[in-house]
């Protein structure tokens, strides 16, 4: 669980927080609760003891303000609980989908915007070593300059275990 962990700690920079609500659910919707959990600020999420079954829920997390206000809660994202997963299981080039550029281009305008998705919300991507903004759904992008002539691309996507798949597109920029 140290991705909601993670989650919570994004969440409350540079806010004062007393707490937070995590919630679970089998549906995006949370017609059905599954899980609800208020925490200190300092409590440690341990879902071990929490009674929930093996499996992938949908997640969110409400901070709670030093007054007890609980404030909206965060996107749902997709976390497994209890489940291993084996590296073989996971394709790393099938998991990303590079939009922009989709072939090799060539542009006259010196800035460019890298757009693609990651399938998967356990995996981490870059382009040229940067990390590209990324919302809930695994869409991501991120602005590049470009130097005259010909300008290669590189998105990678990694998993935990350090394994990596790198896509390499070329753009030329001729002002």
């Amino acid at each position: 669980m140290e991705k909601i962990k993670g989650e919570v700690a994004d969440l409350s920079v540079g806010l004062p927080i007393s707490g937070y609500r995590v919630q679970a659910s089998r549906a995006h919707d949370f017609d059905k609760i599954a899980f609800d959990k208020l925490y200190e600020a300092e409590d440690k999420i341990d879902l071990k003891s929490s009674g929930l079954a093996a499996g992938v829920y949908w997640w969110r997390v409400a901070l709670i303000d030093l007054l007890g206000t609980e404030g909206n809660f965060s996107a749902p994202r997709l976390y497994s609980v209890g489940l291993a997963r084996r590296a073989a299981e996971l394709d790393l080039k099938s998991s990303l989908v590079v939009y922009k550029p989709a072939r090799d281009e060539e542009v006259r305008i010196p800035e460019y915007k890298v757009v693609g998705v990651v399938k998967d919300n356990e995996l981490s991507v870059t382009v040229n070593g940067k990390t590209p903004r990324r919302d809930e759904n695994g869409n991501f992008y991120l602005d590049i300059r470009l130097q005259d002539g010909p300008n290669d691309v590189a998105v990678t996507v990694g998993d935990s275990s350090g394994n990596q798949s790198t896509l390499t597109r070329r753009i030329i920029y001729r002002p």
